[in-house]
């Protein structure tokens, strides 16, 4: 990253990316880094146009040469890229770089983790159980995906947390009611005060745009994430600063997840 930055205002060709979808932080993240690295290989000048998203102030790219203003854009007239054009190309094994040499969270998420996580040390597990948009706290009115509904193996789950007692683990999910169930049925689990939302919804606050990225960024400093269901969320968490992540299910597994 740092001899693409280095000869970044030397290159001839360029490009600008346009995140043009409503889907999450994931999507957001995995999608640019995924095309960044093209880019790279092809000694390629990326842009970054803004599109007055929530989370593009709390999570931010590391070199600011890298952003265009839209007048910019427009008297530029590059060849654009839209995230929708990396979702049949994208997999995992395609990012190589530590995300945290791309991207950066704002001071504000910085400071929200202490507020919503007391621990100060990265002493513990995360587990991140997403159950999906049907299962959200929220209006149903505003679910886009009425029929996402996760299973998570509350079998495994269990055991896991029965066979870990020593550890500190972490319980990350888009539902509140079901982190706080499994909270209150054992003693080494602890879980974060967010106010919960998914960042592409219409309805999400900038409170809870905030509360998200800030636990994703209490995520990406665990000693290890344990993926309950299939969840590019808590896979995007470990890249950050390349964390060993596992799996509690092979259902757990993204599709284009490899080892």
């Amino acid at each position: 990253m740092e001899a693409y930055v280095s000869n970044y205002d030397s290159f001839t060709k360029e490009v600008v990316f346009i995140y043009d979808e409503y889907g999450g932080i994931a999507d957001y993240v995995k999608y640019f880094v995924f095309f960044l690295e093209i880019c790279i290989k092809n000694n390629t000048r990326l842009y970054y146009l803004k599109t007055n998203k929530h989370f593009e102030t709390h999570l931010m790219l590391t070199h600011d040469k890298m952003y265009i203003t839209y007048e910019n854009y427009q008297k530029k007239k590059v060849n654009v890229k839209y995230s929708k054009d990396m979702y049949k190309l994208f997999t995992w094994s395609g990012i190589s770089l530590k995300l945290n040499d791309v991207f950066k969270f704002s001071i504000e998420v910085i400071k929200n983790s202490s507020v919503i996580f007391s621990r100060k040390d990265n002493n513990y597990i995360t587990i991140h159980i997403r159950l999906g948009d049907s299962n959200l706290e929220i209006n149903k009115t505003y679910i886009m995906c009425k029929n996402d509904n996760r299973i998570c193996d509350n079998e495994k789950l269990y055991k896991y947390i029965e066979n870990n007692k020593h550890e500190t683990i972490l319980i990350t999910s888009d539902n509140k009611a079901f982190k706080l169930h499994i909270k209150d049925k054992y003693d080494n689990v602890v879980v974060t005060k967010c106010n919960i939302g998914h960042v592409g919804l219409k309805n999400t606050t900038q409170i809870q745009v905030l509360d998200t990225l800030t636990e994703l960024y209490i995520m990406s400093l665990s000693k290890k994430i344990i993926v309950a269901t299939d969840s590019g969320f808590s896979v995007l968490a470990s890249y950050f600063n390349r964390i060993p992540i596992d799996f509690l299910t092979d259902n757990a597994r993204p599709r284009n997840f490899y080892r």
